[in-house]
């Protein structure tokens, strides 16, 4: 291997320290919804951050396939996918029913790639395959129904929800792609590959996902004004009737 696994561990652990610090100072900046969407966007680059830091301490380990594989990374993911629907969530207005079934497709995905490293033979097979499948699933609500939405919605949201969907598409793409071609599985590729490239691909998606929040936070204020209009609206009604 070109450098430890452990040293690898805790560069990019570093680098994503970084983008939260970064994100925390733009979300300090800000209050009361806007703070609040900020922070959820920081939240995958602190929680992958941490699940670096942990898995180059070694925390957790596996035996997969020869080696020892920290279940940390997979917790990590968790958080981050989770924040990710929900910024989706909140982008979109989606209803809590497209909610729970886009979150639970996210944080299903890696951990059936985790399980697929803990097992051979058919079993293996399966839970890779469960991985593509329910990465696809997810695929298929964010080009899909969730779609639909969010071109209801329009305007800069439903630009903001695109971009996010694609960069979730692509970067957790590579991720899928690299589980089922890593030494655990196909034996494709070697340590440092693997865990390079994924780190690769977990950055690059924290990052984007903080930056593309950031640049259109102001979206946000839209969904508050139009909450706000309805809220006074049914005051006002009331107030109205009281009267009456």
């Amino acid at each position: 291997m070109v450098a430890p696994a452990t040293t690898v561990y805790f560069l990019i652990s570093v680098t994503l320290v970084f983008g939260f610090l970064l994100a925390t100072a733009f979300t300090l900046r800000e209050s009361g919804y806007r703070r609040k969407i900020l922070f959820v966007a920081s939240v995958p680059a602190l929680s992958m951050a941490v699940a670096y830091t942990l898995m180059g301490l070694e925390v957790a380990t596996v035996q997969t396939a020869g080696r020892e594989q920290s279940v940390m990374r997979f917790f990590g993911y968790s958080f981050a996918l989770y924040s990710i629907a929900y910024l989706l969530r909140e982008t979109v207005d989606l209803p809590r029913k497209q909610f729970v079934k886009i979150a639970a497709a996210l944080v299903m995905t890696p951990w059936f790639s985790f399980f697929s490293w803990l097992v051979t033979g058919v079993v293996e097979s399966l839970f890779t395959l469960s991985s593509l499948v329910v990465f696809g699933y997810a695929g298929y609500l964010m080009y899909g129904p969730l779609n639909r939405i969010a071109k209801d919605v329009g305007g800069e949201r439903r630009l903001l929800f695109a971009k996010l969907r694609n960069l979730f598409i692509i970067c957790y793409g590579v991720l899928v792609i690299m589980s089922a071609i890593s030494e655990q599985v196909l034996g494709l590729t070697d340590t440092f590959i693997a865990i390079f490239g994924a780190g690769y691909a977990d950055a690059v998606l924290m990052y984007g996902v903080a930056l593309l929040v950031i640049s259109s936070v102001d979206i946000f204020d839209e969904r508050l004004d139009r909450e706000s209009a309805v809220g006074g609206s049914g005051t006002q009604s009331v107030a109205t009737d009281g009267g009456n």
